[in-house]
């Protein structure tokens, strides 16, 4: 591949063929397949990356809702847009803009999990953040610090909405494959 051909080209420049320990990557099948195929070094997958994987997985079960809450957001930049058109003379276009903005405000029942969610998916950005670290070693943090995100999800079983408590258990149950 491509890629191998790359990484093997930057070893023999920066001769560091012999001095390889590890290699972090991503997960993606392209420079798995990559390194494999190298035979040297240990390959470790980015942790962010990893637990970034678990978290769009569980994410997955509220796709319809991010959408919406991403939609909204893309209207209210357009908000000049917006203003023109409903204050113009046509009442067709203020009952279907109406219409369109009724569409893309979340429903009660979806800010109860926006409200449930977002303290939960805090521990993961924060997480997120300390072991994405370019400026400090990462890989001596990276265990006591999942230890403790898997610790925290536990103690988060008292979730009393259907949906969210289905997200953390998808996440957790993806994170444990990892």
């Amino acid at each position: 591949s491509q890629i191998l051909e790359h990484i093997k080209n930057l070893l023999q420049i920066w001769n560091l063929e012999l001095k390889i320990i590890s290699f972090t990557t991503d997960n993606g099948a392209n420079i798995k397949k990559a390194i494999k195929d190298l035979g040297i070094g240990t390959q470790i997958f980015c942790a962010a990356h990893t637990l970034q994987l678990s978290i769009n997985k569980g994410l997955e079960e509220i796709s319809e809702l991010i959408g919406k809450c991403k939609n909204l957001i893309k209207f209210l930049g357009a908000i000049i847009t917006l203003k023109t058109i409903l204050f113009s003379d046509k009442k067709t276009n203020i009952q279907r803009e109406g219409i369109i903005l009724e569409s893309l405000i979340p429903t009660n029942f979806e800010w109860q999990i926006i409200e449930k969610l977002v303290p939960f998916l805090e521990s993961f950005e924060q997480v997120t953040c300390l072991i994405s670290g370019t400026k400090y070693t990462t890989l001596s943090v990276i265990y006591p610090i999942i230890i403790g995100l898997v610790n925290q999800i536990n103690k988060s079983s008292n979730i009393n909405n259907n949906i969210v408590r289905n997200i953390k258990e998808i996440i957790q149950e993806d994170m444990n494959e990892r």
